[in-house]
């Protein structure tokens, strides 16, 4: 059984590149539709100004609630994005917002992969 030791290590090594290579392709393809839902239903402007207030929601949601789960970091994020669009005038509905934390959490770990790799 010894003798097989190196061979079931490159195969494993093997399985492991595979899993990621796919899980990497996946994130990429998920970032891709859900930049295009959220352009096909937001202004130019509207986008610009969801896009950088879901990566600051993300970064903040990600920095202060370390303790909660998912679910609390998006509803955390969702509070700030909304505030945020309320004093600029902006009310977007809760399904776009949600979709532009996910698009900035998918555009992080891609990146974060990315950097990985």
């Amino acid at each position: 059984m010894p003798y097989l030791q190196p061979y079931l290590e490159a195969i494993v090594t093997a399985l492991v590149g595979l899993g990621v290579t796919l899980l990497l392709a996946l994130i990429a393809k998920l970032r891709v539709s859900v930049q295009q839902w959220l352009d096909a239903r937001t202004t130019a402007s509207e986008q610009e100004v969801l896009h950088l207030l879901a990566k600051e929601a993300y970064a903040l949601s990600e920095r202060l609630y370390i303790e909660g789960g998912g679910p609390e970091k998006r509803k955390q994020a969702i509070a700030y994005i909304t505030e945020q669009l309320a004093q600029k005038g902006l009310i977007l509905s809760p399904v776009k917002l949600e979709a532009a934390i996910e698009a900035a959490w998918l555009d992080y770990q891609t990146r974060s992969r990315r950097s990985e790799a």
